[in-house]
């Protein structure tokens, strides 16, 4: 009687449940072909039908921002040597396919007969999905692959056969070489047989491309550079970090219908309109650089210095020889020699004198790139990071694509707080003093003194702190600035925020070399050591703490950062660097029409994070136990 209620009870769930026509499903719905989503636990959960492939799907949370959008159905592509049962394609180049596996000399994730792959607009397969479900799940159920010998196959182009040919092994055995000639009739490509001559129609999944011989790249290296992540900090390459596991799609949902796509284009539409007016809008924003850009400007090559690690004051003099050396240098050699003597002097810690070389480079040539970056660096070297942001978006709106650009500007907004004199949108500052203009009823009489608390991009809401304790979001034309109040930064919930400048204290460019650190700790702990005379503790314990910080990778990058630094209080920017990338490269923010696209990723962290505790727990537990019961034995480690 048991067994007769549970097969009348999955008899009735089956016949009460609707078959979808209309619906979303995710983020990461999926589950084994042929069952119903849901299935979790060993307790059914009743939800939509899924009896056949979406007709698109919308991706999100990947850091490769190129891979995130709308993926619509589209017909299977001959030149991708995979045999694809279902194909998906995207704006800028990506696919999704679904492709057969029985017959593949590789291992499918999952090593099922089916599989789901992400393809990069280069043709190559990034990212591969056990093929068991009709909607492939989020974040970690993806798995980084290299495939070399698999992708977009080329016109002209070289290939070989993976296998003896199945119907007749005269045409060809494995590993014989073909020439692919053109697209045949129904969807196949026509090759040409390099051992025998014979030409004839066939699979492009039969093939695979025959590389080059080069050296192999690293494993998850991509060769387009647009997709690779924004690097960590500008100051060294060892700062440089690759998030594997921030490139996959943290949210993967299924579009089933075709209304539903439709509806997930217009969102898009709309949320890329929004994009091109903040970007046109920033650039309105953004200080001139003066001049209009000469043609025929040296390269950013041509001024890369050549001078050996920590000989940055022997370049110097040899520079100025050249510089001063008679006849007198052409107009585009001058502007190359004093843009090398200027990364010189910032290097060797002359910031003023490399302020005063990229001047005289810009006064040739206003827009050059290469003498804007420098200064922007000297005058943060020099302690000036208010001035050095100003600079920074000079360059920003002259080379936008200059490498490392957006992390200097977000050290430069982090050392800028830190010390109290963030520069952000519009006339004011976090930390502000201002008045009202006018009378709101309800809310505030004319005049009223009021604190600036948070700002958002140019013309956004400012937030301020009324009297009360009240915190509103106001037009930044109804009120009037002040200025500081009382020289604090709020920030944290009203908490001032002012601390040294680790850069400044030590005298180091934000691009310092080790011996540059050593030499300057001993040479300043010794000066403020508080045994000597005129040495001073707080000093000293200054230099102790900033040497400490920056000799440390992880606690380097975090303060470059400010990862402890808050955001001005947008939802949709939980950090500082968040605040200020999305202010400065609108283009990178990630569309999120259907919820949080990390929260899944949010919540493996949440699970690794509890884990860890546990296990933490249970060796401090055991530790315990040991020590007890060796101090009850007498161990002579309990005498030691």
């Amino acid at each position: 009687e048991m067994r007769n209620a549970w097969l009348l009870g999955w008899v009735a769930v089956l016949v009460a449940t609707p078959t979808v026509t209309q619906q979303l499903v995710g983020p990461g719905a999926g589950g084994p072909l042929g069952m119903l989503r849901g299935h979790q636990a060993g307790r059914y959960r009743r939800g939509p039908v899924v009896r056949e492939h979406p007709d698109g799907f919308f991706v999100s949370g990947s850091t490769i921002h190129t891979l995130n959008g709308l993926y619509r159905k589209s017909p299977v592509d001959p030149m991708l040597n995979h045999f694809q049962h279902h194909r998906y394609t995207q704006a800028r180049g990506w696919e999704l396919i679904y492709v057969d596996c029985t017959m593949v000399p590789y291992t499918p994730v999952g090593d099922l007969r089916t599989e789901w792959i992400l393809i990069d607009p280069d043709g190559k397969d990034r990212f591969g999905h056990a093929g068991d479900c009709l909607i492939p799940r989020a974040g970690l159920s993806w798995q980084r692959v290299q495939r070399p010998a698999f992708g977009r196959l080329q016109i002209g182009g070289s290939a070989a056969t993976f296998q003896d040919a199945d119907w007749d092994a005269s045409v060809w055995v494995a590993g014989d070489a073909v020439t692919i000639d053109e697209l045949a009739e129904g969807g196949r490509v026509k090759v040409t047989v390099e051992r025998t001559g014979q030409t004839l129609n066939t699979d492009a999944w039969r093939l695979q491309m025959l590389l080059p011989s080069e050296p192999e790249h690293a494993e998850g290296s991509s060769s387009n550079g647009t997709d690779a992540p924004l690097a960590a900090s500008a100051l060294s390459d060892s700062h440089t970090t690759r998030d594997d596991k921030g490139e996959l799609p943290w949210q993967f949902l299924a579009l089933l219908d075709p209304r539903t796509v439709e509806e997930c284009a217009q969102k898009e539409r709309d949320f890329e309109d929004r994009l091109r007016n903040e970007a046109a809008r920033l650039v309105h924003t953004l200080p001139d650089a003066g001049g209009s850009p000469a043609s025929d400007l040296p390269s950013a090559a041509e001024v890369e210095t050549t001078c050996l690690e920590d000989q940055f004051e022997l370049a110097v003099r040899g520079l100025t020889d050249l510089i001063e050396s008679r006849p007198a240098p052409s107009v585009r050699a001058a502007i190359v020699l004093h843009t090398k003597r200027a990364i010189c002097h910032r290097r060797s810690g002359a910031p003023q004198d490399a302020v005063w070389d990229a001047n005289a480079a810009l006064e040739l040539a206003p827009s050059f790139g290469p003498a804007l970056r420098q200064r922007a660096l000297a005058t943060l070297d020099g302690g000036n990071a208010t001035a050095a942001v100003t600079e920074l978006e000079r360059l920003l709106r002259v080379e936008p694509t200059t490498l490392n650009l957006d992390v200097w500007l977000v050290q430069a907004h982090a050392r800028a707080r830190r010390t109290g004199s963030a520069p952000v949108a519009g006339e004011f500052l976090v930390g502000d003093r201002a008045v009202t203009r006018d009378a709101v009823p309800g809310f505030w009489e004319a005049g009223t003194a009021v604190d600036v608390i948070g700002l958002g991009p140019p013309s956004a809401p400012v937030a301020i702190r009324l009297p009360a304790g009240r915190v509103i979001a106001v037009h930044p034309t109804d009120i009037e600035r002040l200025g500081p109040a009382d020289s604090s930064l709020f920030l944290n919930g009203g908490a001032a925020v002012l601390e040294q400048d680790h850069y400044v204290t030590l005298g180091l460019p934000v691009d310092f070399t080790p011996n540059q650190l050593k030499d300057a700790y001993k040479r300043l702990s010794r000066q403020h050591h508080p045994d000597r005379a005129g040495g001073s503790t707080s000093r000293f314990q200054a230099v102790a703490e900033a040497a400490a910080i920056l000799s440390d990778p992880a606690r380097r990058l975090e303060y470059d950062l400010g990862v402890d630094l808050p955001a001005s209080g947008r939802d949709d920017a939980p950090t500082l660097r968040d605040e200020i990338t999305m202010r400065y490269y609108p283009s990178l923010a990630m569309h999120s029409p259907y919820g949080d696209p990390l929260q899944i990723k949010k919540d493996e962290l949440a699970r690794d994070l509890a884990t860890e505790e546990q296990q933490r727990r249970l060796r401090v537990a055991a530790e315990q136990r040991q020590l007890e019961a060796e101090q009850s034995d007498g161990n002579p480690r309990e005498e030691l």
